[in-house]
C-alpha cells in the first residue's frame, strides 16, 4: 500500500531536524574552543584577546526651529558610585525628506513643584517627532524611583509615544536647598521613562541608588506615529515573531539611545525589544536581542528603508548545548519536561519534539538563511544577528550596505566561502565572522578596507595561505584567525600593519619562520601563535615590540637559544614558549621583565641553571621549567609573588 504524502513529509522534517540535532550534539562534544594538549600544561591562561567594540548613538536630525542638546551616553556599572566614561557619538545620516514646520507647542510643571523645585518640561511637534526637555534644579531621584514610585507628571496628547522612550539623564548632586553637595562632585546618571500613556517616571535600577537630590536638564527627541509603510511592517514582525503580542509584551518595547555597545547590552536585555522613530515616523532602530525568538529571519525588514540599528543578537540557545536548546523547543511547544535545570533530557521529550517541529518550525530558535533583502537597507550601520542558529552561505547582497559600520554573524551555523565583495564596505569599521562553519581561502580583496579596524574569522575552516595583501590595512588593530586549518608562512607584509594591537593565529597549520619585520609591530599587545608547525629561531627583533604584553608561541617547532633581547620588553605581563626544540640557557638579561607574570619554558631543551639575576622578577606568579636537562639546584630566590612553581630541580640547601 503507497505511503501517503503527508506521511512521507513528515518523515522528511523529522529527518531533517534529527540531523541538525545530531550536528548539535557533535559539536557539544567537540566544541570550537581553544584548548588541547597544550591547555592542559598550563595553570595559568591569560585573558581571550580583546577585540574594540565600537560606540554606536542614533539620534534624530533636530529641525531647524529646534536643536535638542544630545543626552548622555549611558554605561551601567554595578557599583553605586558612577565615574563617566566619554563616549564618542554616532550622528545617523541625514534624511532626504526634510522635518516638517513645527505645528505644535506645550509646556508646564511636575506635579509636585515643592519637591522637584523648578521641575518644567517644553515640548514641541513636528510632523511626527517632539522634540523635549525636562529640567530642575532639586528632585529627589532615588524617593521618587523607589520609595514613592508614582509619575513625576503626565505629557499631554498629541506628544505621547507610541512605545515607551527609555533616556538617560545626568544630574548634579544638590543638597535640600539647591545648593550644589560638596561630599559628591561627579555627575550621576540614571534612567527616565515615557511611557505611551504619557507618565514620566524615574526607573528604579541599581543607578539610583544612594542618590539624593539631583539637578539636571535634558533634552530628547521621539516618534509619535509609525510611518504607513513602516507600521505595516512592524505588523507583520508582530504576528511572525511575537504571536501579535509585541506592543502588549512585558517588557513592552522602548525607544532608546544606543550608546557603548557594553552598557546598551545590558540595558536592551533590561527591555526586550525596542524601536526607535524619526521625525517622519520611520523606523530607525530595531533590536529583540535575548528576547529568545523563533522561526526565520523576516524579508519584510528589508522595507525598514531608514533602519540603521538591527540587532536581534542571542535569539538562540548556545550551539554547544543541545540539552538547553531541547528545553527551549519544549517550552516553546508548550510541554512541562520534569526539572527545567536538570542535566538530563529524555529522549521521549526529544521525540516528542521533533513531531512538533514537524507541524511548526517556529518552535527553534531564530535559524535558516539571511535573507538578502536585508541588501536594501541603505542606511543600514549597525548589524547584529550573533548567535543565533542561521544557517547557509553570506549573501552577496550584504556588499550593497554602503553605510554599514559594524557588522556581527558570529557563532551560527554560516558556510561557504568569504565573500571579496564584502570589500565593497568602506565605512565597515567591525567585522566578526567566528564561531561559523565558513570555509576556503581569506580574500586578498579584503586589503582594501580603509576604515577596518577588528576582524574575527575564528573558529571556521577556513584554508590556504595568509594573503600578503593585508599589510595594507592600516587601521586593522585586532585580528583574529584561530581555530582554522590555514596553511603557509607568515607574510614579512604584515610588519606593516602600524595600528595592530592583537593577532591571534593560534592553532592553525602554518609552518616557516617568525619574520623579523614583525618586529615594527611598534603597537603590537598580544601575539598567539601557538600550536602550529613554525620552525627556525627566535628573532631578536621581538626584543622591539615595546608595548608587547602577552606572547605565546608554544606548540611549535621553534629552536635555537631564548634572545637575550627579549628582556628589554618591560610591558610583558606572560611569556610561553612551552613545547618547543629550543636550546641554550637562561638569559640573565630576562631578569628585566618588571611586567613578567608568567613564564613557562616547559617541555624544551634548555640547560645551564637559573640566573641569579632572575631575583629581580617581582611580578613573577608562575614559573614553569619542568622536562629541560636542566643542572644544579634552585637558589632560594625571594619571589614575592611566588604562587606556583613547577621544575625538577631540588632546593639548593
Amino acid at each position: 500500500m503507497p505511503i501517503p504524502a503527508y506521511r512521507l513529509r513528515a518523515l522528511a522534517a523529522r529527518c531533517r531536524l534529527a540531523g541538525l540535532l545530531l550536528l548539535l550534539c557533535l559539536a557539544g562534544c567537540t566544541p570550537r574552543t581553544p584548548g588541547g594538549p597544550l591547555s592542559d600544561r598550563a595553570e595559568s591562561a591569560p585573558p581571550s584577546p580583546a577585540l574594540t567594540v565600537p560606540t554606536f548613538t542614533p539620534t534624530s536630525t533636530p529641525s531647524p526651529a529646534f536643536t535638542p542638546t544630545p543626552s548622555p551616553t549611558f554605561t551601567p556599572t554595578p557599583s553605586p558610585t558612577f565615574t563617566p566614561t566619554p563616549s564618542p557619538t554616532f550622528t545617523p545620516t541625514p534624511t532626504s525628506v526634510p522635518s516638517p514646520t513645527p505645528s505644535l507647542t506645550r509646556s508646564g510643571v511636575y506635579d509636585n513643584r515643592e519637591e522637584h523645585a523648578d521641575g518644567r518640561y517644553a515640548l514641541q511637534l513636528a510632523g511626527a517627532r517632539v522634540a523635549a526637555t525636562f529640567s530642575t534644579t532639586r528632585s529627589p531621584v532615588q524617593h521618587w524611583a523607589r520609595a514613592v514610585p508614582a509619575p513625576l507628571f503626565t505629557i499631554p496628547e498629541p506628544f505621547r509615544p507610541p512605545y515607551a522612550v527609555l533616556r538617560t539623564v545626568e544630574g548634579m548632586p544638590v543638597l535640600a536647598d539647591g545648593a550644589p553637595d560638596p561630599d559628591q562632585i561627579e555627575p550621576r546618571r540614571f534612567l527616565l521613562r515615557v511611557e505611551p500613556d504619557g507618565t514620566v517616571h524615574y526607573v528604579d535600577d541599581a543607578h539610583v541608588e544612594g542618590v539624593g537630590y539631583l539637578a539636571y536638564a535634558l533634552d530628547t527627541v521621539w516618534g509619535t506615529m509609525p510611518a504607513a509603510n513602516d507600521r505595516a511592517v512592524l505588523e507583520i514582525l508582530d504576528r511572525h515573531w511575537f504571536g501579535g503580542t509585541l506592543l502588549s509584551a512585558w517588557p513592552p518595547p522602548v525607544q532608546i539611545e544606543v550608546t557603548d555597545s557594553r552598557g546598551v547590552n545590558i540595558v536592551v536585555r533590561k527591555i526586550g525589544a525596542f524601536v526607535t522613530l524619526d521625525a517622519d515616523g520611520r523606523v530607525t532602530a530595531l533590536g529583540t536581542p535575548g528576547y529568545a525568538l523563533g522561526g526565520f529571519l523576516l524579508p519584510e525588514l528589508g522595507q525598514l528603508h531608514r533602519l540603521e540599528h538591527l540587532d536581534l543578537n542571542y535569539n538562540g540557545m548556545q550551539k554547544f548545548h543541545l540539552r538547553d536548546a531541547v528545553k527551549v523547543g519544549l517550552a516553546r511547544a508548550g510541554r512541562p519536561s520534569g526539572d527545567p535545570t536538570g542535566p538530563e533530557v529524555a529522549e521521549t521529550d526529544i521525540e516528542w519534539l521533533l513531531e512538533q517541529y514537524e507541524q511548526d518550525p517556529d518552535i527553534l530558535p531564530l535559524h535558516g538563511a539571511i535573507p538578502p533583502q536585508l541588501g536594501q537597507l541603505s542606511h543600514l550601520r549597525h548589524l547584529d544577528l550573533a548567535r543565533n542558529w542561521l544557517s547557509g552561505p553570506l549573501p552577496l547582497e550584504i556588499g550593497l550596505l554602503a553605510s554599514l559600520e559594524y557588522l556581527h554573524l558570529g557563532d551560527n551555523w554560516l558556510s561557504g566561502p568569504l565573500l571579496p565583495e564584502l570589500s565593497q564596505l568602506q565605512d565597515l569599521e567591525w567585522l566578526y565572522l567566528g564561531g561559523n562553519q565558513l570555509s576556503g581561502s581569506l580574500p586578498p580583496e579584503w586589503s582594501q578596507f580603509d576604515s577596518l579596524q577588528s576582524l574575527h574569522l575564528g573558529g571556521n575552516r577556513l584554508t590556504g595561505t595568509l594573503p600578503p595583501e593585508w599589510g595594507q590595512l592600516d587601521n586593522l588593530q585586532s585580528l583574529h584567525l584561530g581555530d582554522n586549518q590555514l596553511t603557509g608562512t607568515l607574510p614579512p607584509e604584515w610588519g606593516q600593519l602600524d595600528s595592530l594591537q592583537t593577532l591571534y593565529l593560534g592553532r592553525n597549520r602554518l609552518t616557516g619562520t617568525l619574520p623579523p619585520e614583525w618586529g615594527q609591530l611598534n603597537s603590537l599587545q598580544t601575539l598567539f601563535l601557538v600550536g602550529n608547525q613554525l620552525t627556525g629561531t627566535l628573532p631578536p627583533e621581538i626584543g622591539r615590540l615595546t608595548s608587547l604584553e602577552y606572547l605565546h608561541l608554544g606548540g611549535n617547532r621553534l629552536s635555537g637559544p631564548l634572545p637575550p633581547e627579549l628582556g628589554q620588553l618591560q610591558a610583558l605581563e606572560w611569556l610561553h614558549l612551552g613545547d618547543n626544540q629550543l636550546t641554550g640557557s637562561l638569559p640573565p638579561e630576562w631578569g628585566q621583565l618588571a611586567s613578567l607574570r608568567l613564564l613557562n619554558l616547559d617541555h624544551n631543551q634548555l640547560s645551564g641553571s637559573l640566573p641569579p639575576a632572575w631575583s629581580q622578577l617581582d611580578s613573577l606568579r608562575s614559573l614553569y621549567l619542568n622536562y629541560n636537562p636542566l643542572t644544579g639546584c634552585l637558589p632560594k630566590i625571594d619571589f614575592p609573588n611566588l604562587t606556583y612553581i613547577r621544575t625538577s630541580l631540588p632546593y639548593c640547601p
